[in-house]
């Protein structure tokens, strides 16, 4: 809260003066307040931009005094130097009314500061009390926590210890197998007696090279040198047999001149001999062996030559046919399919004509008959189902004369209506009287003027199914769950959840979580919690919502321990709650009743009458 601040007041004692020094603040260029003390003298006011009189002076000021306090003084200066120095006398202040109630407001303002400040202590204190006393539960709680998870500790602890000592004896009885066993091969090691030392390794292998040139004195090189072939000497006797002796004055030739050439080679040279006549087998060219060979072939043909003319009248025999005496060639086409025709006409065969005479044919010309047609009604003994008449009655019509006349039949007007008067006659009992049916149905202007319509079927029946198709709405509302129905329009009503799955904003949004939604309105509900740590519903535990206009309620109960929540409120949230729990409950943190007001025991078969949750909680 802000401090009230007070000016002192200089008390006046005669003879006295008092010099005082304001420092003040110009603000845009301006400053303006009544100076702290009273009756100044006006000759005595400096105002200057340095303390006690010094720096610049400034004289652009003026002063003013109230008329309801002339003992003030009120400056107002104009500068926008900052800060600015005020000094003048007094001969000290004056005590008003007004001092003394702006110090008793404050008096007042501090005490009821005071006031609300030892209240929010109080309930501060009272907060903290709370949750130090939860916390002490929480501790309590938590601390036998720790005491059960330490002595779980130390049992898994003995019981690894247990494991380690046993895998500690087994891995003992290992090592010392295992060190028997290396005893066992040290005894079989071989003695400085049976081994070479080192210069006499070194002596082995200066023998072995023997002075062999550097590039040769280890296996590698060696093994290099003869290409990596551990075969070495077969490969080497291999080549050798591939090889001819060296003679002097020989040498390879770089052609492939092969046994067989050289046998065809001195064959040619066996057989070279001279021909007498060379010149003559020297002028005979490849042009005259073709003419020779041609006119060789001509001279053994078999076939002898014929003349021009032979060889023109040989080339048309393929276009000729036979002479046959008594026949010629004819103009017409007579080909096959005409002469499959012909040969299709039996022997003796008569001509046969359409005839235009019905019944008839021509044959050869001449008129024969073939079919008459007989006399008599009806000759074929046609049904008028043949021609498609079987429905049709063979009743006579009635004659024009016999209509409208005595015993005749009726005619109708031209409207389609029989004009005559009805001929006497009676109905027995299975038909009503027009008088009998007026009295027991409603006509259609009775119906209508009702308020029911007309009631025709096309109406209201128009898939013609005998059931009444619809109605626009009830003549009557109905309620239903109090609220009225009449089938015009839909109706909204409450449903009444059948679980709600609630958590941590249960307290908070009661009504939505368990209701479904903010609305005031009548519920019930089961509810669970699902979410661990949630004040006033243990997680997996089970209970019911409930709630009427906007007051609402709900018990809960833990699934493992004695131990339930109870709680109420409204506008969506709970206000209160309360643990309870039974006397051999383990829950430190829930209120026991374990007397009533009368100093009785309180079990679970007695309890006061009367009695209050206050009373059961202990308050």
């Amino acid at each position: 809260m802000d401090v009230s601040k007070f000016n002192e007041k200089l008390n006046k004692v005669d003879g006295h003066t008092y010099v005082i020094e304001e420092t003040v603040y110009p603000v845009s260029g301006v400053y303006e307040k009544e100076l702290e003390h009273d009756n100044v003298n006006i000759t005595t006011l400096n105002v200057y931009t340095g303390s006690k009189l010094t720096g610049d002076k400034i004289d652009s000021y003026s002063t003013s005094t109230p008329s309801m306090t002339p003992w003030k003084t009120i400056i107002r200066i104009f500068s926008s130097i900052s800060p600015l120095y005020i000094s003048y006398e007094t001969s000290g202040d004056q005590i008003e009314a007004e001092d003394i109630n702006n110090l008793q407001d404050a008096v007042v303002g501090t005490q009821e500061n005071l006031n609300n400040e030892i209240n929010r202590a109080t309930n501060a204190e009272k907060v903290l009390t709370d949750n130090l006393n939860t916390e002490i539960s929480r501790a309590k709680s938590s601390e036998n926590t720790l005491t059960n998870n330490l002595n779980s500790e130390v049992a898994r602890a003995k019981s690894a210890e247990s494991i380690l000592t046993t895998n500690l004896d087994s891995e003992i009885n290992r090592a010392k197998a295992k060190e028997s066993s290396i005893d066992a091969e040290l005894s079989n090691r071989y003695t400085k007696d049976k081994v070479y030392t080192k210069d006499e390794v070194l002596q082995k292998i200066s023998e072995l090279i023997n002075n062999a040139p550097n590039v040769l004195d280890t296996f590698k090189e060696i093994a290099d040198a003869l290409g990596n072939d551990p075969n070495f000497a077969t490969t080497m006797t291999t080549m050798l047999a591939g090889k001819v002796d060296k003679v002097s004055g020989k040498g390879l030739s770089t052609n492939d001149y092969t046994d067989t050439e050289k046998a065809n080679l001195a064959d040619t040279n066996n057989k070279k001999h001279e021909h007498g006549n060379k010149s003559v087998i020297d002028g005979i060219t490849a042009t005259l062996i073709g003419y020779w060979n041609a006119a060789y072939t001509h001279i053994s043909d078999t076939i002898k030559h014929i003349t021009s003319d032979e060889r023109t009248l040989w080339n048309t025999v393929s276009n000729k046919v036979d002479k046959i005496t008594g026949k010629s060639l004819s103009t017409n086409d007579f080909d096959n399919n005409y002469k499959g025709k012909i040969d299709g006409i039996s022997s003796n065969a008569n001509k046969v004509e359409v005839s235009t005479t019905n019944g008839n044919i021509k044959i050869d010309g001449a008129e024969k008959t073939v079919y008459t047609h007989p006399s008599g009604t009806n000759p074929h003994g046609t049904t008028k189902t043949d021609v498609g008449l079987g429905n049709v009655t063979n009743d006579p019509q009635v004659k024009r004369s016999e209509m409208g006349a005595a015993n005749g039949v009726a005619t109708l007007d031209s409207s389609g209506i029989n004009n005559q008067a009805p001929k006497p006659h009676t109905h027995d009992d299975r038909y009503y009287t027009e008088s009998e049916a007026n009295s027991k149905f409603a006509t259609k202007d009775e119906i209508s003027t009702a308020g029911y319509g007309d009631m025709l079927k096309s109406v209201y029946d128009i898939n013609n199914n005998g059931v009444v198709d619809r109605a626009e709405k009830l003549s009557t509302a109905r309620k239903i769950n109090g609220v009225n129905f009449d089938g015009s329009s839909d109706i909204t009503i409450n449903a009444i959840p059948s679980g709600k799955t609630i958590d941590g904003n249960f307290i908070s949004n009661f009504r939505n979580q368990v209701k479904g939604d903010t609305n005031s309105g009548d519920f019930l509900a089961s509810i669970r919690n699902d979410t661990a740590n949630v004040d006033s519903s243990p997680q997996f535990g089970s209970g019911i919502g409930f709630g009427r206009g906007d007051t609402h309620g709900y018990l809960y109960m833990n699934y493992s321990s004695a131990f339930a929540f109870i709680g109420a409120g409204n506008a969506g949230k709970l206000n209160w709650t309360r643990q309870l729990a039974f006397l051999d409950s383990n829950i430190a943190s829930a209120t026991k009743a374990t007397q009533d007001s009368d100093g009785k025991q309180i079990n679970s078969t007695y309890v006061k009458k009367g009695m209050t949750w206050n009373d059961l909680e202990g308050v």
